[in-house]
C-alpha cells in the first residue's frame, strides 16, 4: 500500500539541484495504467492466460517480451505467441487511448524542469509507438523532450538500469546527476541501479492513485 508523504512544492526543490529530468511515461506523464490493464487482461485471456490487478502493478515497467512469457510459464500455458498477445493488446489500447489523461502533478513538475532549462528526457517500458500514441493524445509536446527512450531501443528492460543510462547518455548528462521520476517498483528499482535520484510519483499529493495501492495520508512534506 501506497501513503502520498510528498507534496510539489518539495519534489520541485529536489529538482533544483537535478542536472536532468527523466520521466516514466505510463503511470508518470500519463494515467494509462487502468487502460493498460484493461487491454492486457483481454489480450492476454485470448491465450487463456489471466494478468490480476497485482501482477499487473507489480509488472509494471518490464517489457511485454518478458511479462509474456513469465505469465505463460507460471500458468503452465504452453505455445503462447508473445507476437500475438502483443498485437492484440495494440489494437485494444488503440481503442480506448480516449479514456487516457495526463497526471496534473507530474505535468506540473514536467513545466517546472522545462522552466528551470533542464535537461529532460523519457524514459519508457513501453514501445515506442505506444508512448508516442498517449503522449500525444495528451498534448504533451514531444518535441520539448532531449530523448524518448523505450523497449525498442535497449536490451534489457525494467528493472535493468539501461532505459535511463541510455536517455542520460542521449541527453549528455551524467546519471549521478540525474533525478528520476516512476511510479512502478521496476522502475524505481532501475533508477537506483542507474546511480540515480528517484522520486515515487504515487507518494505525491495529489496523484491519481489505483484503488488496489491507496492507503490514508499521513503528513505532507
Amino acid at each position: 500500500m501506497i501513503t502520498p508523504t510528498l507534496t510539489v512544492e518539495a519534489v520541485k526543490r529536489r529538482i533544483d539541484n537535478a542536472s536532468a529530468v527523466i520521466f516514466d511515461n505510463d503511470g508518470t506523464l500519463v494515467d494509462s495504467m487502468p487502460v493498460h490493464m484493461v487491454a492486457w487482461q483481454k489480450a492476454l485471456a485470448q491465450h487463456g492466460l489471466t494478468f490480476s490487478e497485482h501482477q499487473f502493478y507489480a509488472m509494471a515497467g518490464m517489457p511485454a517480451s518478458e511479462i509474456i512469457p513469465q505469465l505463460a510459464t507460471e500458468q503452465r500455458v504452453p505455445n503462447v505467441s508473445i507476437q500475438s498477445v502483443i498485437d492484440a493488446r495494440k489494437l485494444m489500447l488503440a481503442s480506448q487511448l480516449q479514456k487516457v489523461r495526463p497526471v496534473a502533478v507530474v505535468i506540473e513538475l514536467l513545466h517546472y524542469a522545462r522552466q528551470k532549462g533542464l535537461p529532460i528526457a523519457v524514459a519508457s517500458g513501453g514501445e515506442t509507438e505506444d508512448v508516442l500514441a498517449t503522449l500525444k493524445y495528451c498534448d504533451i509536446d514531444i518535441s520539448r523532450f532531449g530523448a524518448i527512450v523505450t523497449a525498442d531501443d535497449v536490451k534489457h528492460g525494467k528493472p535493468h538500469p539501461e532505459t535511463f543510462l541510455t536517455a542520460a547518455e542521449r541527453l549528455g548528462v551524467e546519471p549521478s546527476g540525474c533525478i528520476g521520476l516512476e511510479d512502478g517498483e521496476k522502475g524505481l528499482d532501475a533508477l537506483r541501479n542507474a546511480g540515480m535520484e528517484d522520486i515515487d510519483v504515487r507518494k505525491i499529493e495529489g496523484y491519481p492513485l489505483p484503488s488496489c495501492l491507496r492507503r490514508a495520508p499521513n503528513n505532507f512534506s
